[in-house]
């Protein structure tokens, strides 16, 4: 009797825990079912508030992306995904309207299965808890799982005005936030450029996901103000191009590259939207806007590549010749993880897999060593072989191909949101290809809303035309 008081004395907590995650899918159902646009708005207003990374900061506290990993393994947060995924098929029982169709039903379930494999096929000498990191490629499934829930979660128009209003609402006080604290409070806490490098510059926001909401905000911004500027109030014309400044300084002062890059294709994107004469003032402004840009990257590159050109200066920890030979960390890392996939190439290294790492790669140490790299499509390549390769790439050609099609039946009025979603998706561009994207839970899961965006305007204006058609 004591032994079993004991025990119960030492996991209690732990089997509580284990309990209320149980019953996420249960409370869920009600929740879910009666009213489900609440739930997975707040969801997705969670995402939108809360950053995510802290590397670079002098005292890390745990994110709420955290919250349960250490009894749960998995945060409250993916838990909460998984119990609303569970229920979601339920809706049809209950609703009348139809779940949002979608064209990415076949590439997500291969994607599971896939996944499915790497737990059935794992090393005996590797723990399933490996598989599951956010090292390996779950993140991709989670996406999956949020772009299912939003699609047959969110199918009237109040609830497409409702994300609008949470997108552009959390945007304005996340940007308000951002600058006041960099004009008066030392910028974000999280800034390696100041804290590990000694640079000397304080930053917005270091988490790449708060310039990514930037951007979406931006570039609706704009497309309200050049769809028809005439009709738009003189008091709403300036609250509009003010917050448009205010996401761009928000961007231009998280002094990352990646983010200077995705801005540069959100503008881009925004010129090609443009009607001809528009499209010519536009290019006109452009070197206005990258000269600023310029300006504010001389704070930081022109210190850590000093004497280089302005192109050199981008790159600098590409080609670096006084790290490692001839080639920088960063290089060394992007070539050791491809030849480690090219020992693996149809099936990878598996969720678990490691490449073939050096102890000149200064940020790879720990237990997660050589888990990760800073290459979105060379970590799937890595994790997943050519196989996972082709599954992810043909989800991103069907949800091309859905948004070229279907965008030009849209009203000018539900195409600034859908925009607005796609620029999120370019701005990441940059980082997917040298950023480490996928072990970020937030990250991937904001990629799930924006791609589920698009379907989800594009059935409801099926079923409601907007009011306006402006």
């Amino acid at each position: 009797m004591d032994e079993v008081l004991a025990f119960a004395a030492a996991h209690g907590v732990e089997a509580l825990l284990f309990v209320v995650a149980a019953l996420v899918p249960i409370v869920g159902v009600g929740l879910v079912v009666s009213r489900p646009a609440p739930i997975i708005l707040a969801y997705i207003g969670i995402l939108l508030c809360f950053s995510q990374t802290t590397y670079g900061a002098l005292e890390i506290d745990n994110t709420i992306y955290s919250r349960g990993t250490g009894q749960l393994f998995f945060s409250l947060l993916a838990w909460a995904l998984i119990g609303l995924a569970a229920v979601s098929p339920f809706l049809a029982l209950w609703s009348s309207k139809r779940p949002v169709p979608t064209n990415l039903a076949i590439p997500f379930l291969m994607l599971v299965l896939l996944f499915v494999g790497n737990l059935i096929f794992v090393p005996l000498d590797v723990r399933i808890s490996e598989v599951m990191s956010s090292d390996g490629f779950i993140n991709l499934i989670f996406l999956s799982l949020l772009v299912f829930v939003m699609t047959r979660a969110l199918n009237e128009r109040t609830d497409l005005d409702w994300l609008e209003w949470l997108l552009l609402g959390v945007g304005a006080m996340r940007a308000i936030y951002g600058l006041v604290r960099w004009a008066a409070l030392g910028g974000d806490p999280s800034n390696v450029y100041e804290n590990v490098e000694h640079l000397g510059v304080k930053i917005t926001y270091f988490d790449i996901c708060d310039s990514m909401i930037a951007s979406v905000v931006l570039l609706y911004c704009l497309r309200r103000l050049f769809s028809n500027w005439r009709a738009i109030h003189g008091v709403e014309r300036f609250l509009l191009a003010t917050l448009a400044a205010m996401e761009f300084a928000v961007i231009a002062l998280s002094y990352r590259r990646t983010a200077w890059g995705g801005l540069a294709l959100v503008l881009a994107f925004f010129a090609f939207l443009l009607p001809g004469r528009q499209r010519i003032a536009a290019m006109v402004t452009a070197p206005f806007l990258g000269l600023l840009i310029m300006v504010v990257a001389q704070a930081r590159l022109g210190q850590v590549a000093h004497g280089q050109g302005f192109i050199g200066q981008l790159f600098f920890d590409l080609y670096s010749q006084h790290d490692y030979g001839k080639e920088s960390p960063r290089t060394v890392e992007l070539k050791a993880a491809f030849e480690t996939f090219l020992d693996n190439p149809v099936f990878g290294t598996g969720a678990w897999g490691r490449y073939r790492g050096s102890g000149h790669i200064g940020w790879q140490t720990g237990p997660n060593a050589y888990a990760f790299l800073h290459s979105g499509v060379l970590h799937i390549l890595l994790k997943t072989g050519l196989v996972g390769f082709a599954i992810v790439t043909s989800a991103l050609l069907l949800f091309i191909r859905f948004v070229i099609r279907e965008r030009k039946t849209l009203s000018e009025r539900d195409r600034w949101l859908v925009d607005a979603a796609l620029a999120g998706l370019i701005f990441m561009i940059p980082d997917f290809m040298l950023g480490a994207p996928i072990p970020q839970f937030r990250t991937m899961l904001l990629y799930g809303v924006m791609m589920a965006i698009p379907y989800v305007v594009v059935a409801t204006a099926r079923r409601e035309p907007p009011l306006s058609t402006q």
